[in-house]
């Protein structure tokens, strides 16, 4: 008879907690794309101007100047990292190395597209 493998219940929750982040990250990028012309008027608006910092607005402007491909490539990131979390909770070697490949993947991303350095890029795992 097989022996039932044990999972720690560390890993459990890490894996757990990849598949809430990344879902999490699969709407942020989502309303980002979807919101990008509202949010560019929002911030054209003087009434919004006075009450922002101008660090606030550099960020914000900084933002939009992602090209959108760029979010659509990190949502496709995200949804293989949430597939790959749910292969290894079922025990599949491919799930630990689509988790290696798309942090080499989202490490060219980030350097592609301009990150302010290293520790940005490895702080984060798509953009």
């Amino acid at each position: 008879m097989a022996e039932a493998k044990n999972r720690h219940g560390c890993l459990a929750a890490w894996l757990v907690l990849i598949i809430i982040v990344n879902s999490a990250g699969i709407l942020g990028y989502l309303i980002n794309l979807l919101g990008r012309n509202m949010i560019y008027q929002i911030l054209q608006s003087q009434m919004y101007q006075s009450q922002m910092s101008q660090s606030q607005i550099l960020q914000i402007q900084t933002l939009l100047n992602i090209p959108a491909w760029v979010f659509l490539v990190s949502i496709v990131f995200s949804i293989f990292n949430v597939v790959c979390a749910i292969a290894l909770f079922l025990w599949k070697k491919w799930g630990f190395w689509g988790f290696c490949a798309s942090s080499v993947a989202s490490l060219v991303l980030n350097l592609s597209v301009g990150s302010r350095g290293i520790s940005q890029v490895i702080s984060t795992n798509t953009y």
